[in-house]
């Protein structure tokens, strides 16, 4: 209903920004977008330049205050600060073994095998993209600042860490393999195979 609202009425839109201050919107058919909701812009801030940029204050991501400053570089190596992709693998995962499992909840240690799995395994291939691009990371604006990439990490390190990540991913995948052979399963087999 919103979106058809703002979508038919322009100036509800308009209002809409008005009231939430945004100095700058982006026209589109049909009325106008706000091109920030929160925050400030460059010029809000006083900033001109990329020199002026660097003085923002950086945030520091949760799992950076919590570790030593030693593994720093190593969460920055498996994006521990951006768990959008573990995320991303881990969902498909957990909503698999819902609708699988019985009725009720499903298994906390299926749930948290997978959730670890997830996390290590995309930090192995986090790892080894960095490892490969490492040479033209220094040269991307956006990636020069990436532990192999800024020298915070050598290659030997990169190669022993990502080791220590399939060792654990290797950990997690002999865990899943819980079948044992008691007259429970084997009465299941004994049905399907009939």
């Amino acid at each position: 209903m919103l979106p058809y609202l703002l979508h038919s009425r322009p100036s509800l839109l308009h209002g809409l920004t008005a009231s939430l201050s945004l100095s700058r919107t982006l026209p589109v058919t049909g009325g106008l977008v706000p091109r920030r909701v929160f925050g400030t812009s460059k010029q809000d801030a006083g900033l001109s330049s990329k020199k002026d940029e660097a003085r923002l204050p950086v945030p520091i991501p949760l799992i950076e205050r919590m570790l030593p400053k030693a593994a720093h570089p190593y969460t920055q190596l498996m994006r521990l600060d951006k768990p959008v992709g573990s995320w991303l693998l881990y969902w498909p995962c957990a909503w698999g073994i819902g609708m699988a499992c019985h009725p009720g909840i499903p298994d906390p240690m299926l749930l948290a095998l997978f959730g670890i799995g997830t996390v290590v395994m995309r930090g192995a291939g986090c790892t080894i993209n960095d490892m490969w691009d490492r040479d033209i990371d220094k040269m991307v604006e956006r990636t020069k600042t990436r532990p192999l990439a800024a020298g915070t990490v050598t290659l030997n390190q990169a190669v022993v860490f990502m080791g220590a990540q399939l060792a654990v991913g290797l950990g997690v995948l002999v865990n899943l393999n819980t079948y044992r052979c008691d007259s429970h399963n084997l009465l299941i087999f004994q049905t399907h195979t009939v």
